[in-house]
C-alpha cells in the first residue's frame, strides 16, 4: 500500500497545478483572482477526497489540505501565495486524530510530513 501514496500524492499536485495553470494563467493576480484560486484547490481536493473510498478525509481535513496547497503556490521566481496574502486556516489541532494519520501517510515524504509528525506525536503522548 505504501508505494501507492507517493504516487497519489503526486498525481494530486500535479492536478492541482495543472487545474490553477489552466483555469488562470492569463488572470491578474489580485485579492479576487486570489480568492478564486483558493476555491478552485479547494474544488480539486473536494471532489478527490469525496470521490476516494480509500482515503476519507474530513471537510476540515480536507479544509486544511486546500489551505496548505494554496499557500505553497508558486506567483514567481521568488515567492509563492503566501508570501502574498495571509488567509485565515484551519489549525492542524482542530483535525480529528484520523485525519492527522491520513494526511501524515500520504504526505511522509514531503515538506508538510514535519507539521503532521509533530502534531500525530503530541496527540499520541496526550
Amino acid at each position: 500500500m505504501a508505494s501507492n501514496q507517493p504516487r497519489f500524492v503526486e498525481l494530486l499536485n500535479q492536478h492541482v497545478v495543472d487545474t490553477v495553470q489552466r483555469k488562470f494563467e492569463h488572470e491578474q493576480l489580485n485579492p479576487a483572482t486570489m480568492r478564486r484560486i483558493r476555491d478552485t484547490i479547494r474544488e480539486v481536493i473536494d471532489r478527490v477526497f469525496t470521490k476516494s473510498a480509500k482515503y476519507n478525509l474530513t471537510e476540515i481535513g480536507r479544509a486544511w489540505l486546500a489551505n496548505q496547497y494554496f499557500k505553497r503556490l508558486q506567483v514567481n521566481d521568488r515567492q509563492t501565495m503566501n508570501d502574498l496574502i495571509v488567509i485565515n486556516e484551519h489549525k492542524l489541532s482542530t483535525l480529528s486524530v484520523s485525519d492527522i494519520q491520513l494526511l501524515r501517510d500520504l504526505y511522509d515524504q514531503t515538506e508538510l510530513a514535519g507539521e503532521l509528525n509533530a502534531e500525530h506525536s503530541a496527540r499520541c503522548a496526550s
